[in-house]
């Protein structure tokens, strides 16, 4: 295995190399996948899927990451390719925009009996290097297929629960209908993972929707249906999938999952449309319905869920480009200040290799160096272990408020509308403390915990809301924040208090974890960018993969968050280069900014509310990928993975997975002779 140490401090190294950065790194000829059907498959099993995409001639294979699912190329064909989306007619008439060929590839896949459950994204091979990456759905339940001509209750497809559905829309407006038999009281989860990627010439993004109904019937029409009133949301955020960052690097995403508890027994429906109708050629999804977990309230295992999850995919905050939306979800327990140490340097670390890392150091632009303060080496962990602390009502009040010593894992419920948890904490002068929550049953924007810290007084000193400006500086943008740090300058006691943010609901469901802890400097989230492209706060992924070609260079850059005060160094290693390719340090990527900025920063001078409480230090490192003249070409992508180390004082801490990417070299000419052997 090769690896490189690279110095962040030697980044303005690169300025005098001859290989170009860009942008917009990956050619216009690259292999491009629109989408996949069917979408999801059992474990165990063997079934046809069919891809379609641009520039997929001459495919030869078809790659996962993983062993648990292969796929044999069985067919590569040419198709005319699909109509653009209607829509108004611009002024001066319709302008004739040229199309790509597109193609249609049918894969053979196999799925192991156990396969892990989730999502297995693969990418087909071309003589241009890998494509994009699609996701196929593995489940254990049984999958039934779509039958023809169901728009209608009439004409609904019956299923029997569980099941899952592998299904498509086809055209605007089209609704696909499904009837089930319910037991009296019986409750049920219905989930949808879509695919409904839009195309580049359409500006509309269609998801899907889900809608229950029970029939009622009326003089007019003794087979209309009416919706049920849903004792659930219809909707829930959702972290987005690193394979989805091209379609939804900076949008909220609506997972259409919904649970429902049916008051009396008989057949009900649901109907599955795209949002608004604008469904395409390609809207494939997989309906999965099952039993609902009473004792938990919700679902151990939920579709579009990674089967592998990425262990460089630090869920930390609700920041920045969105990417990390959904952390609410992430687990906190008694081992979390274990978790935080490994992400930094222990004053106990031993010094070894710190002399060779930290050698020629500039402390250049665009670097993670900066001059390391004493906050910035982690304590040792503390002698008295994070103990777990049961609410116990009632402690609406200050009177009634349990006292609570650091750290602590505070478990409870808001238990009813209009519920107040409140704890005491007594605290030393220049005390520093982190405040994170979980949510483990019911998540924004259902359960929004509202944390807020009162003095003696009664005066606030902090609350896990974040405000700034944004749009064109006259639009103010409130978020719920997952985590607050703050210090406390003055010593005395003080009060906690946790809330649902409306004040409207409450239940078992409304469960929290309230983890209060001495602040840990350490490195955070690192965001793995290959080139991005922006329009205002938005910004999209221009590629997920590196196709090299032997002679060039493409730019890579490294957003690194810094949180509770680290202020040291951080260096990058690179694992699993192939032959030939070697990775150098550069000057800043074009795009830099952009990622620095991201979706949550965009300063105008003023702050509404001080954000180092809310967000993390963040700065960017840019690599640079270069494959010799004569480096070997791959016949399949290697997986090239990214490690940080954390510096501070000449000590090195461990490593820290930081991402990864596939990477081919392809001819360096362009000039790439494709056969049609497979048509």
């Amino acid at each position: 295995m090769q690896q490189f140490r690279l110095l962040a401090g030697f980044l303005l190294f690169a300025s005098s190399l001859s290989f170009a950065e860009t942008a917009a790194p990956r050619p216009a000829a690259e292999p491009e996948l629109a989408w996949a059907a069917p979408l999801g498959g059992r474990q165990g099993s063997a079934f046809e899927v069919v891809v379609r995409g641009r520039s997929l001639a001459g495919t030869t294979a078809a790659w996962f990451p993983c062993s648990d699912v292969r796929a044999v190329v069985r067919k590569v064909e040419d198709v005319p390719p699909e109509p653009p989306p209607a829509g108004p007619v611009r002024k001066g008439g319709a302008k004739e925009v040229p199309r790509l060929p597109e193609y249609r590839v049918v894969l053979q896949v196999e799925v192991d009996r156990d396969a892990a459950l989730g999502f297995h994204n693969f990418r087909l091979i071309t003589p241009r290097g890998a494509s994009n990456q699609l996701a196929l759905q593995v489940v254990a339940d049984t999958i039934v297929a779509e039958q023809p001509k169901h728009a209608s209750a009439a004409a609904a497809q019956s299923v029997t629960i569980p099941t899952a559905v592998n299904a498509a829309l086809g055209e605007k407006g089209e609704l696909d209908f499904y009837a089930f038999d319910v037991k009296a009281g019986q409750e049920l989860l219905f989930e949808v993972f879509a695919d409904f990627r839009y195309k580049k010439d359409d500006p509309y993004r269609a998801q899907a929707e889900l809608t229950l109904y029970e029939r009622t019937g009326s003089w007019f029409d003794p087979e209309r249906l009416t919706p049920l009133v849903l004792d659930r949301p219809v909707l829930s955020w959702e972290p987005i999938p690193r394979y989805r960052w091209r379609d939804f690097a900076a949008e909220f995403v609506l997972f259409p999952r919904l649970g429902h508890r049916f008051p009396k027994a008989g057949r009900y429906y649901l109907s599955i449309g795209a949002f608004l109708g604008r469904a395409t050629a390609g809207s494939v999804y997989l309906l999965r319905i099952a039993p609902l977990q009473a004792s938990s309230g919700s679902d151990p295992f939920v579709l579009a869920t990674a089967a592998h999850p990425d262990r460089g995919d630090w869920l930390e905050r609700d920041s920045a480009t969105m990417r990390q939306f959904g952390s609410f979800r992430r687990r906190l327990g008694p081992d979390r200040l274990a978790q935080l140490q490994a992400r930094t340097v222990a004053r106990s670390a031993p010094p070894a290799g710190a002399a060779e890392v930290l050698t020629g150091t500039t402390g250049a632009p665009y670097a993670t160096r900066s001059a390391p303060g004493p906050a910035s080496v982690a304590a040792p962990p503390p002698d008295n272990p994070i103990s777990v602390i049961g609410e116990r009502e009632p402690n609406d009040t200050r009177d009634a408020a349990a006292t609570v010593t650091v750290p602590a894992l505070i478990e409870g419920t808001i238990g009813r509308p209009g519920d107040v948890d409140t704890f005491k904490l007594t605290l030393a002068a220049g005390t520093r403390l982190a405040f994170e929550i979980e949510t483990p049953l019911a998540h924004p924007p259902r359960f929004d915990p509202w944390l807020r810290v009162f003095d003696q007084s009664g005066q606030e000193r902090i609350a896990n809301i974040y405000k700034e400006y944004g749009g064109d500086g006259i639009e103010v943008n409130k978020t719920l924040e997952r985590k607050t740090v703050y210090t406390f300058e003055a010593a005395g006691d003080y009060y906690l208090e946790l809330r649902s943010l409306t004040s409207r609901d409450g239940g078992a469901e409304y469960a929290y974890r309230l983890l209060v802890r001495p602040q840990v400097p350490h490195i955070g989230h690192i965001e793995l960018s290959l080139g991005v492209t922006y329009q205002g706060s938005q910004v999209t992924d221009l590629t997920d993969r590196m196709n090299l070609p032997a002679g060039e260079g493409r730019a890579l850059a490294l957003v690194c968050e810094k949180e509770e005060g680290f202020e040291g160094d951080v260096v990058f290693t690179a694992e699993g280069l192939p032959a030939g390719v070697e990775v150098l340090p550069s000057s800043p990527a074009a795009w830099g900014e952009v990622l620095l900025r991201g979706m949550q920063y965009r300063p105008v001078g003023v702050e509404l509310v001080p954000p180092d409480h809310h967000r993390p230090r963040r700065e960017v490192v840019t690599l640079l990928v270069a494959a010799t003249a004569d480096a070997p070409l791959t016949q399949l992508p290697s997986r090239v993975r990214l490690i940080g180390w954390p510096i501070v004082h000449g000590r090195r801490g461990r490593p820290i997975p930081a991402g990864e990417f596939p990477l081919m070299v392809i001819p360096g000419d362009r000039s790439v002779v494709i056969s049609d052997a497979r048509r």
